[in-house]
């Protein structure tokens, strides 16, 4: 156990490291923040179309929405160069209703949705496209969000307006002390 106690005290009586005495002898410090925004134009659009189909009865709900497919499948096929479509998915959902006080039975009633999700990244095309397929009278049309082919660019460019700007300030701050 005396060990240990000479060591410790040992241990606490050494100097501190060296980088801890350069801190010291820096002198005081000042911290200057910058600010950087970049604005870029959109390279890019990406949006969702629902075909959405309902019905009384599950195979009645099926094939209309499957007739429904047929024509989404056209208008989708029209949209042409620098659109595409990126992923599509399928969901089929039954509700059923209060019972009707008259007879006590539950009104079912059935839904067919496919989502699609497409990218334009032609921008001069995005109008004909989002045209197109409202025009179809077949999708619903979801949100609609842009943005830059490479956000890494922005990005950085952003960082190095803040960096500029954090030198003005500093040099500002420096001319008055």
């Amino acid at each position: 156990m005396r060990v240990l106690a000479l060591l410790f005290c040992i241990t606490a009586s050494m100097p501190l490291p060296a980088g801890a005495q350069y801190a010291a002898e820096r002198g005081p410090t000042i911290t200057v923040r910058g600010e950087g925004t970049v604005e870029m134009k959109p390279e890019l659009a990406r949006f969702s179309v629902t075909l959405r189909t309902s019905g009384d009865t599950l195979k009645a709900t099926t094939d209309a929405h499957k007739a429904k497919g047929t024509q989404a499948a056209t208008a989708l096929a029209r949209i042409g160069e620098g659109a595409a479509v990126r992923s599509s998915s399928f969901a089929l959902a039954e509700e059923i209703a209060e019972p009707d006080r008259l007879s006590s039975r539950s009104k079912r009633r059935y839904e067919a949705t496919t989502l699609y999700r497409l990218e334009v990244a032609r921008m001069d095309r995005l109008d004909a496209v989002l045209n197109g397929l409202i025009d179809s009278g077949t999708f619903e049309l979801g949100q609609l969000a842009f943005s830059v082919a490479d956000p890494r660019a922005a990005v950085n460019a952003a960082r190095k307006a803040a960096v500029a700007d954090a030198r003005v300030r500093a040099e500002g701050l420096a001319e008055a002390a």
